[in-house]
């Protein structure tokens, strides 16, 4: 089922169901469990922490010496991961989002981390000049980006010539959703009841309804983009599986 698809389902969902998803989820929800707990951070460690860590060990070994930005950051947890390896390299991290953007340099102050640093920037264009960062990363972000063929070529131009960015992003072909759905509540079986329900629903809610893209649907938008494509694949990471994710490794 392509992402369109996907979203047309869940314009058809009962409303109810709709309803308790969305209230759930709502701002007001979030807000009241970030008061009594620090939300990211309780996501991270009982879901994404387990795909950050191998993955920040994979993209160490492409960059040591060079510079990284970071595309949908967040709250920098991946680029700390990286930092723990390499404390050398210069690392940037971007997102739309100015509390993320917030959290993240708050945290970086806190754990002494004095080579990464955290802009906010549009959703189509990247607070920097051009040929600036020799490599670029997104991670679990591409599927959220409004303006995914323009946002790839503001990538490219930040790019040094011959830079390279890899996309990991989840694989949202419904060939795999049940075995994905089934690694999604995996990750966090160890977690408290409540937060157990809060990260699952989360999680799934984006996964299943939000439209994942399927390998077809990230090959055709980067197509349209100034890049070329060095390699795109459906991987497994940690123990998600063999088809968990996709990989798309870019070159400019």
């Amino acid at each position: 089922m392509s992402r369109k698809s996907k979203q047309d389902k869940l314009k058809k969902s009962p409303l109810k169901k709709i309803i308790v998803s969305k209230l759930f989820l709502s701002p007001i929800s979030y807000s009241i469990f970030n008061y009594l707990f620090d939300y990211e951070k309780v996501f991270i460690k009982w879901f994404f922490y387990k795909l950050y860590n191998p993955i920040a060990g994979e993209i160490s070994n492409r960059i040591q010496g060079a510079s990284l930005i970071d595309v949908g950051c967040g709250e920098g947890f991946l680029l700390f991961e990286i930092c723990k390896r390499y404390k050398e390299i210069q690392l940037t991290g971007v997102d739309i989002s100015r509390s993320m953007i917030k959290k993240a340099r708050k945290r970086a102050k806190k754990l002494g981390y004095k080579n990464v640093s955290f802009f906010v920037n549009k959703p189509d264009k990247i607070p920097f000049g051009d040929n600036i960062f020799s490599h670029a990363v997104s991670t679990f972000s591409f599927h959220l980006w409004s303006e995914p063929v323009l946002m790839l070529n503001d990538i490219y131009r930040v790019l040094k010539s011959n830079g390279e960015f890899v996309i990991y992003d989840f694989n949202g072909d419904d060939k795999y959703e049940e075995e994905n759905l089934s690694y999604i509540d995996s990750c966090v079986k160890q977690a408290p009841l409540f937060i157990k329900r809060i990260v699952i629903e989360d999680a799934r809610w984006d996964y299943t309804m939000f439209g994942i893209y399927d390998i077809d649907e990230v090959e055709e938008i980067i197509k349209k983009s100034l890049f070329k494509t060095i390699d795109i694949r459906v991987k497994g990471i940690c123990d998600s599986g063999d088809n968990f994710l996709i990989e798309a490794r870019l070159r400019k």
